[in-house]
């Protein structure tokens, strides 16, 4: 595996490390609790405000959208770091649940974000993705930003010690892009993680917090390559973008239900011409030392 932007730390030390934590018993958190929550407020636009003020009124951001969560809380009152969890096109999966009772585990509070099921949405990985793309994808950037509202409302949680975790296509790079809505709002994440995101959406490689990118190199439908440029231009632009690259996983590679890996001729994929067809599949090598990677990085960040 490959590592870029920081020195190459897991050789065989970090390799047994991450097999250990996969291998000996985790020891569950408490329950998981179904949480209510908002998306945050959207804020007028530039045209919108100017029209209103033509006609003598002031316009109020947008009430977020009502959503709901998958939370669980480490034992004792805290305060405790937290991660909001965002999923990708395919909505909640059973693994992402496994990384909340995980994160719950390590000492942090974990909220993964339905953003589909309250709006009505099975996916946007196939029929209507593009249609789709911006109102429920590049939204749930406004879905985190009501996830952090909502943990620092709790007493148990620390407010600045808030990170964010992403998957594939969430559109999760700007939710720290420093040019990203982030604006809008008071409060800011201190880390994030991304899975196998599409680099392609953050170019200018700028981000407001530390940033670390796990993706594999077989990666056919958000390209690793794409990161690697990233991961170049943010450090020349002295930013925190730590990655690492699986040379032989594919995308979903932390999904053990996918199994062996296997294509999908369904789904939009933007690097393909015809623009469809993605391969996924589980990485045990690589989902083991992601465990690894994922606790060291937000110990780093949030402890």
């Amino acid at each position: 595996m490959q590592r870029i932007g920081i020195k190459s730390r897991f050789l065989a030390t970090s390799i047994i490390v991450g097999l250990l934590a996969a291998l000996l018993p985790f020891q569950p958190a408490a329950a998981f609790e179904r949480v209510a929550l908002n998306a945050a407020a959207k804020p007028p636009s530039k045209l919108q405000i100017r029209m209103a003020k033509q006609k003598g009124t002031e316009l109020q951001p947008e009430p977020g959208t009502p959503l709901k969560g998958l939370f669980a809380k480490p034992a004792g009152d805290g305060p405790f770091p937290a991660v909001v969890l965002i999923h990708g096109c395919r909505g909640i999966q059973p693994y992402q649940q496994e990384w909340v009772d995980r994160l719950a585990g390590w000492g942090y509070v974990a909220l993964l974000v339905d953003s589909f099921g309250p709006r009505n949405v099975q996916e946007i990985c196939t029929e209507g993705y593009q249609q789709s793309f911006s109102e429920e994808s590049a939204g749930r950037v406004f879905d985190a930003y009501g996830a952090l509202d909502y943990l620092a409302g709790l007493a148990f949680v620390d407010p600045d010690r808030v990170a964010a975790m992403g998957w594939s296509g969430s559109r999760f790079l700007g939710t720290i892009a420093t040019a990203g809505v982030h604006v809008f709002f008071d409060r800011k994440f201190k880390a994030a993680v991304s899975l196998y995101p599409d680099c392609a959406d953050a170019s200018s490689g700028q981000f407001y917090a530390p940033l670390l990118v796990l993706i594999g190199g077989l990666d056919d439908w958000t390209p690793a390559r794409g990161c690697e440029k990233l991961a170049a231009v943010t450090r020349a632009m002295g930013g925190t973008l730590e990655l690492v690259v699986y040379p032989r996983a594919h995308h979903s590679f932390d999904d053990p239900d996918l199994g062996e890996p296997r294509y999908l001729p369904e789904v939009f994929n933007i690097y393909k011409n015809p623009a469809r067809g993605a391969t996924l599949g589980f990485n045990r090598t690589a989902y083991e030392d992601s465990l690894n990677q994922v606790r060291e990085f937000l110990a780093k960040y949030l402890d």
